[in-house]
């Protein structure tokens, strides 16, 4: 898992690098989690969200991940 986040984050910064007026003030999310098997580079798996927006994705994502252990 620590890898994959590593190589998510890399991806993240070439992407607010390549384009950072388009994720100013925005986090990116992988729409398919690295947790659940998600891609942590392709950009297809990636969407810009608002700071509220990311936090209703994440809460999803870890009440499922709880549900599941």
């Amino acid at each position: 898992y620590q890898g994959a986040r590593a190589a998510a984050n890399r991806a993240n910064a070439a992407l607010r690098a390549a384009n950072p007026a388009w994720y100013a003030g925005k986090q990116i999310h992988e729409i398919h989690p690295v947790k659940f098997g998600g891609s942590p580079t392709d950009p297809a798996n990636k969407v810009a969200l608002t700071p509220p927006e990311h936090e209703q994705y994440t809460r999803f994502w870890n009440r499922l991940m709880r549900a599941l252990q």
